[in-house]
């Protein structure tokens, strides 16, 4: 059965708005009035509601799952302007805008992550994701991936692509730690399997390189094969840049 959609009363005109879409027609509708009280007039009376905002959230996540990364995008942008410390939108904007091939942008919403939230991991994670793939800037990649470490050094992700930036910079034993790490955190991780490979063929280590592939590949055929076939058109290191942040992770919803 499918389930009745929740209506509010919007506080400036009085029209009977489905409360998902609230934030949105407060915006498109009273956009004047909601600006007019100057910095923070979003969120004082009349305004945006912590409960739009949770709902507007929810949406916004939504569309992303359904790859709908531009409207996702646009949703975000007003939830904060409303909300400016919601690190956690702010990281699923840049989200957004890395998928939409906006790298600067991208960076620049998740440097706002940080800054509502430096102690924020996947924040780090996401900055030092652009700055490793998209401005191959590895010596910022690297302080980011240890940064996110430094308050989350139980993700995955940054151990993984901090090893790649180590590899990346020829420091094949630093990288093997990197990947040892994110291997002994969780034994089924199938791409820190995969780049470990990488590290010991470059350290001459080809038995124990061949172990690590043939771990890999029992976990997850179809990844290994997209890498080897990545590694063959001249791709020299294997990063995980996907990291959309988890509902429960996200910042005030």
């Amino acid at each position: 059965m499918k389930r009745a959609e929740e209506f509010s009363t919007c506080p400036l005109c009085g029209s009977d708005v489905k409360l998902k879409n609230m934030l949105e027609h407060k915006f498109k509708v009273h956009k004047e009035e909601m600006d007019a009280g100057g910095e923070g007039s979003l969120r004082e009376e009349g305004g945006v509601t912590d409960t739009e905002l949770k709902v507007a959230c929810d949406k916004a996540s939504d569309m992303m799952s359904d790859g709908e990364f531009r409207e996702a995008a646009k949703l975000f942008k007003k939830i904060v302007e409303a909300e400016p410390e919601d690190f956690g939108a702010w990281n699923d904007l840049g989200f957004c805008m890395k998928k939409l091939n906006e790298p600067d942008k991208a960076l620049n919403s998740f440097e706002k992550s940080i800054e509502a939230n430096p102690e924020f991991g996947h924040g780090w994670l996401q900055k030092g994701n652009i700055l490793f793939t998209e401005k191959e800037n590895f010596d910022g990649a690297r302080e980011c991936y240890e940064e996110a470490l430094k308050h989350d050094p139980k993700l995955l992700q940054a151990w993984h692509n901090l090893g790649n930036v180590h590899m990346k910079m020829g420091e094949f034993e630093k990288a093997m730690r990197c990947f040892d790490e994110a291997i002994d955190l969780n034994n089924e991780y199938y791409m820190a399997w995969m780049s470990k490979w990488q590290a010991l063929e470059k350290l001459g280590k080809s038995e124990e390189a061949r172990e690590c592939f043939e771990k890999a590949y029992d976990l997850n055929p179809r990844y290994v094969r997209k890498c080897v076939d990545a590694l063959e058109a001249g791709s020299t290191n294997i990063t995980e840049e996907s990291d959309m942040l988890p509902k429960e992770d996200g910042g005030k919803r």
